[in-house]
């Protein structure tokens, strides 16, 4: 293409040569020299085209050749664990790497009666709802947990748990540090949640002695965990109660329990306990008026009668005990309380005692955990609500309260029959016969006086 435009351009400029001769008026013989001159440029110049287009073309520069940019690739993100959610107590436990929440409750509605007493005004019956708890629990990493929890009593809110947990662990031993208000670790029945005692409430010992100043505490809890025992130390005052105008009571508490037997089928269970409480100087008197059947009837307690100017108290118990489709323990446990700078110095011991024991009908096991040494919910085998019979638990008690040591305290003797059926872990139905005793020296029903009790309960928790 280029060679052929030359020519033409040649042969052009060639055209524009004769014509510029002839206007200057030429003759043929000159103009016919010019041609051929023009002929042998042409040629000649052909020549050189074809040399230069028989040569191999050079490549373009790398450079000129554009390139497209490669793709960015995308940091991975790290991978996020799957959100697992957990049924297995009730209400769905929520749960992502170490990290779960969880809501949990109780509804618990009883129906009482008391007859027989020679106090007409004993013979009361009634419903109530015995407790309405809701709160949440849950954890922030694998070694730090939370719990909160309020109840509504008797028309009264007051908040129960409320505490961080943090944990360790040891080799084989798992340790604890509980910073806030939870359940005061006091006796076997004293250390459970009402929820998972057998009976509609707790023994003698766990409602006399270890609850004297109240079954929550704030402050400090250690606990370590073994495969077979544990071992806990707390440091605190009152529970939330306190109006903040006065010193809270200031204890320090220590129990342990050891199963010497743990198998499949049975577990053996010692253990003991002991605290130390002292009292602010405000505190004017202390006295204990403890319900002996149920908790409805206010009227059929047990009096300690009041102490005046107490300043510090100790107690002490021990238990002991055999858990599996058969059941048995006894607890006792023993409160000095010492005072009277004004009044004359004194120091008064209230005691209580307890026997227990029950069987499962069905192939279910007692409630118990190893891991506390202390009640814990009873897993239903086959629940009513798979089609199956649930667990049906027969059982009895004896408790003895004896506060005769303080001058107007009395004492007081229970025996109780009853009847659990459990639909599933989550619910029961109870039913508890209660006999009892009394011979109080001060209140309204002083002198001895029997009557009988019965109450009925409907429990759910999750």
């Amino acid at each position: 293409m280029f060679k052929s435009t030359l020519i033409v351009s040649v042969a052009a400029s060639a055209l524009a040569t004769a014509s510029g001769a002839h206007a200057q008026s030429v003759n043929e013989a000159d103009l016919a020299a010019i041609v051929q001159a023009q002929a042998r440029t042409i040629a000649a110049l052909e020549a050189r085209l074809d040399a230069l287009e028989s040569k191999p073309q050079p490549a373009p520069p790398a450079a000129a050749v554009a390139t497209p940019p490669a793709p960015q690739v995308a940091a991975a993100a790290p991978p996020r664990p799957d959100l697992r959610i957990d049924w297995s107590k009730g209400a769905p436990e929520f749960a992502q790497g170490g990290a779960s929440f969880r809501l949990r409750g109780r509804v618990q509605v009883d129906a009482s009666s008391t007859s027989g007493s020679d106090f007409a005004d004993r013979n009361i019956s009634g419903t109530e709802l015995r407790a309405i708890r809701l709160g949440a629990e849950g954890a922030i990493s694998p070694n730090v947990r939370y719990a909160v929890e309020a109840e509504l009593t008797d028309n009264v809110v007051s908040v129960r748990s409320a505490n961080i947990e943090l944990l360790k662990k040891f080799g084989d031993v798992e340790g604890s540090l509980t910073i806030g208000q939870r359940l005061n670790d006091r006796s076997l029945d004293g250390a459970s949640g009402v929820i998972s005692v057998p009976f509609v409430e707790r023994n003698a010992v766990g409602t006399a002695i270890g609850a004297q100043k109240g079954s929550f505490g704030v402050g400090l809890t250690g606990r370590l965990t073994g495969s077979n025992w544990h071992m806990t130390a707390a440091i605190t005052g009152e529970d939330l109660s306190n109006a903040g105008d006065n010193n809270d009571t200031f204890t320090v508490t220590t129990r342990a329990h050891w199963n010497p037997v743990k198998t499949s089928d049975v577990i053996l269970h010692l253990g003991g306990w002991a605290f130390y409480e002292n009292y602010p100087r405000t505190l004017n008197s202390i006295s204990r008026n403890a319900y002996i059947a149920g908790h409805f009837n206010d009227l059929v307690r047990s009096s300690s009668g009041a102490l005046v100017a107490p300043e510090h108290g100790s107690a002490y118990g021990v238990e002991a005990g055999a858990f599996g489709r058969a059941w048995i323990y006894a607890e006792a446990g023993r409160r000095t309380v010492e005072g009277g700078p004004v009044t004359g110095r004194y120091a008064v011991d209230q005691n209580a005692w307890s026997l227990a024991g029950g069987w499962f009908l069905t192939p279910d096991k007692a409630g118990y955990s190893a891991k506390t040494g202390a009640w814990s919910r009873t897993t239903v085998h086959s629940p009513v609500t798979e089609g199956g019979t649930g667990a049906w638990e027969v059982l009895a008690r004896y408790d003895a309260y004896d506060f005769t040591d303080a001058p107007t305290g009395g004492d007081a003797t229970a025996v109780t029959l009853g009847v659990n059926w459990y639909w599933t872990s989550q619910l029961r139905f109870m039913l508890n016969a209660t006999r009892w005793e009394t011979d109080n020296r001060t209140g309204a029903f002083q002198g001895a006086d029997t009557g009988t009790t019965v109450v009925v309960r409907s429990a759910l928790s999750f």
